[in-house]
């Protein structure tokens, strides 16, 4: 089968994209900073500040489920 050079020039396109998205995901990664939870907040590694996240609720140690106590 005999490669075009219209064909040579879209394969070499493509993997200029990939190679683009790869290095754009690679920046990413490196920029976001990491957390850890303390007590009952996360916390920013590299500043110690509070990080708060809409909509989520760290319970660390929760409480039993609760006892049916119609049976009893």
């Amino acid at each position: 089968m005999k490669t075009t050079i219209q064909q040579m020039i879209t394969r070499a396109q493509l993997l200029r994209a990939v190679c683009t998205a790869l290095l754009l995901c690679t920046t990413l990664v490196v920029a976001v900073q990491n957390i850890k939870v303390q007590g009952a907040d996360f916390v920013n590694n590299v500043t110690s500040n509070r990080l708060q996240i809409i909509g989520v609720a760290y319970v660390p140690d929760p409480a039993p489920p609760p006892r049916d106590l119609s049976s009893g």
